[in-house]
Parts: structure tokens; C-alpha cells; sequence
């Protein structure tokens, strides 16, 4: 994707189910290679604990000094701000152009930040539970899914007032293949754009 290594993904503050929860095979203690490591066998100083690599202060120590379980909630959210690489950000760029600027000039800029905001974090939530704990995963996919759900259910909801709706369906299937293929790439997942899209349903239903 032609951007940040995994591990420096999880600094900048991926969802990374490690840094969020206590996950018994990934501890706080575990030690792994550090985002500077230039070899496959790094030296002393190239070693670094998962609680450091989360970084942000760490997972803070309790009254008796050991380290708290890990607890880094913004991951829901900063995440939907972060990119696998150039490819992955403009891909995103595009799809809030064609996609996403249509739904904000028909719901409001206002309607359109809850839903663009409820479906990202929703669909982190799903990711951060479901999908595997050892690969971060960022991007605003989920968000922009959750946008692409509204045109579903608006293309539905008015098929016999739509212009051309076949050819608009046909696009919309487009989309989803393409989101769906998108996660499958390293630091995307398609179980945040399942969430984005449930969560779409959802928001899309209130006035």
C-alpha cells in the first residue's frame, strides 16, 4: 500500500485489539520487535513490549504497581483518520467524492457527521471483536461504507422515481465488490465495513 509498516500503524494509533483489551496470548509484557528494528534479529534496544509499542502513555500501574490491563478506547475512533498507505488514502478519497459527498448535500452536514462517525466507530467495534487480534487495521471504510448503505436503502425506497436505477444498482454492486476486495489488503478488514454497513441501516432510518 506503499506506507507505514504495521507496527508503526499501532503507534499512530490503530485499532490493535492488544492496545484495548487484555488478550491472554498477546500480554501487555510480551516483547516483540520495535517500529525502528532494521533486521529480523534485533538487538537489545530494537526490543519493545506490546505496552510500549501501543505507546500514548502506556496502560498505567495500579496501587500496587503493576501494570493495568490495556484500556486505549480511542482506538474506535482514531483509526477512521489513519491510513494503510498513499494507495489506501486516496482510494478512500475517491470513494468520499463519489460516494460520500451525495449523501451529505441529501442528509445535511450535520446528519451526515453522526452516520459517517456512528458507522466508522460501530464498524471498529465489530473489527475490534472479531476480527484477528495480532493485525492492526485502519482507514475510514467503515465510515464510508455505512454512507454507501443510505444510497442502498435510498435507491430501494424510490426505485420508480430514480433516474436509471438499474445502472445505479449496477454501481452500487460495483462498490461493494471493490470495498469487499479492499479488505483483504493488510490493515483493512471487512469486518469493520460489515459494522459501517449495519450501522448505515441503522442511522439511515432516523429523520
Amino acid at each position: 500500500m506503499i506506507g507505514p509498516a504495521s507496527i508503526e500503524l499501532v503507534t499512530l494509533g490503530a485499532r490493535f485489539p492488544p492496545c484495548m483489551k487484555l488478550i491472554p496470548d498477546v500480554p501487555p509484557s510480551l516483547s516483540i520487535a520495535c517500529a525502528n528494528a532494521t533486521s529480523l534479529t534485533p538487538s537489545a534496544s530494537e526490543i519493545c513490549t506490546i505496552e510500549k509499542i501501543c505507546g500514548f502513555g502506556g496502560f498505567g500501574r495500579d496501587s500496587s504497581g503493576q501494570t493495568k490491563e490495556p484500556n486505549q478506547w480511542f482506538r474506535f475512533i482514531t483509526p477512521i483518520f489513519l491510513h494503510a498507505g498513499i494507495i489506501h488514502l486516496l482510494l478512500n478519497m475517491f470513494a468520499q467524492w463519489v460516494l460520500s459527498a451525495q449523501v451529505e448535500r441529501d442528509m445535511g452536514s450535520l446528519g451526515f457527521f453522526v452516520l459517517y462517525f456512528a458507522a466508522g466507530i460501530f464498524g471498529n467495534i465489530l473489527g475490534g471483536n472479531f476480527a484477528l487480534v495480532g493485525l492492526p487495521s485502519v482507514g475510514a471504510s467503515g465510515a464510508i461504507v455505512g454512507t454507501l448503505a443510505v444510497l442502498w436503502v435510498d435507491l430501494i425506497a424510490h426505485w420508480g422515481l430514480e433516474y436509471k436505477p438499474v445502472q445505479k444498482l449496477v454501481g452500487h454492486i460495483i462498490n461493494l465488490v471493490l470495498v469487499v476486495g479492499l479488505g483483504f489488503v493488510p490493515g483493512v478488514d471487512n469486518f469493520s465495513h460489515l459494522g459501517g454497513l449495519l450501522m448505515g441501516l441503522v442511522v439511515c432510518h432516523f429523520p
